[in-house]
This record gives structure tokens, C-alpha cells and sequence, in this order.
């Protein structure tokens, strides 16, 4: 699993998906990158190519991928490709600002 030595992946789990529910409030061009990064960290529970995932997870999976198509499929123009270095600089700062928030 990634993330720090004795970080726990279910707590990092809940913290992505509590931002992912507060990337909605910053419209498509926050919400689609930090879902895609749900979706990674879900697979990346998974210890071994061979380890199947749970059906809750894996519908919980399925509906953020689905909620990445909506958008997509919204018919206003939304486009997945290559963040830029100020799309990464804004996903880093809310979550840093989300982290410290949860920390107080």
C-alpha cells in the first residue's frame, strides 16, 4: 500500500472520499482529478494482483467512476487529459488545507 510508513489505508481512504464529496463544491476541473485518485487508492488497497476487491468497495468504485462519466458525458466540453502544473498546484493546496482542517 502507499502513503507514509504506519499510515493506516482505511483512514487515508475516508479522508479522500470526505474530499472528493468537497470537490464537488469546486466544479469539474477539482472533482474529476481528486476522484480518479479515489478510484487509484481503492485498487492500491488491494495487496496482491491475485486479492479481489470487497463488493462494497467495488461498488463504491463503480460509482465514482460513473460520476467521472456523467461529467464527461455532461455535454459541456469536459475533457480527461495531463493535469498542467497549476491544476497539480491547486489539487496539493486543497488538499493540504482539507488535511489541516481535519488535524484541528
Amino acid at each position: 500500500s502507499r502513503g507514509r510508513k504506519g499510515s493506516d489505508p482505511k483512514v487515508l481512504m475516508g479522508q479522500l472520499e470526505a474530499l472528493s464529496k468537497l470537490a464537488e463544491r469546486f466544479g469539474p476541473r477539482v472533482e474529476i482529478p481528486v476522484l480518479m485518485h479515489v478510484v487509484t487508492a481503492q485498487f492500491d488497497m488491494q495487496r496482491t494482483i491475485d486479492d479481489y476487491m470487497e463488493t462494497p468497495m467495488w461498488r463504491s468504485c463503480a460509482g465514482y467512476i460513473e460520476r467521472i462519466g456523467d461529467i464527461l458525458s455532461s455535454g459541456e466540453g469536459w475533457t480527461v487529459g495531463p493535469m498542467t502544473a497549476e491544476e497539480e498546484e491547486l489539487a496539493n493546496d486543497m488538499m493540504m488545507s482539507f488535511m489541516g482542517s481535519k488535524n484541528k
